[in-house]
């Protein structure tokens, strides 16, 4: 794939998420098959043509643990199997 075509997929992506953002709204794109989650930030707000600064990357590590919460969006990974609910994270 050239670099054209995945940067047009790219900004496909972005704008379907947030099809009219407004100059700081953030963008999560997780990317499942890379274990990578990406967050945007917006600069511009110009539609499909919005400009869009990278402001971070993050490995996702994913470990099955026995004991761990179902649903494990409403909850922070703390350490060695400790999870805490997202409400009762402060930080």
């Amino acid at each position: 794939m050239s670099k054209s075509s995945s940067l047009d997929l790219w900004r496909k992506e972005m704008h379907r998420l947030n099809p009219n953002p407004k100059v700081g709204d953030i963008v999560v794109i997780k990317d499942e098959e890379n274990n990578v989650k990406k967050i945007y930030n917006a600069l511009t707000s110009d539609g499909y043509d919005t400009r869009w600064k990278k402001i971070s990357t993050e490995k996702l590590r994913l470990r099955m643990i026995e004991g761990a919460p179902d649903d494990l969006d409403e909850y922070v990974y703390m350490s060695d199997g400790m999870y805490i609910h997202k409400d009762d994270a402060w930080w």
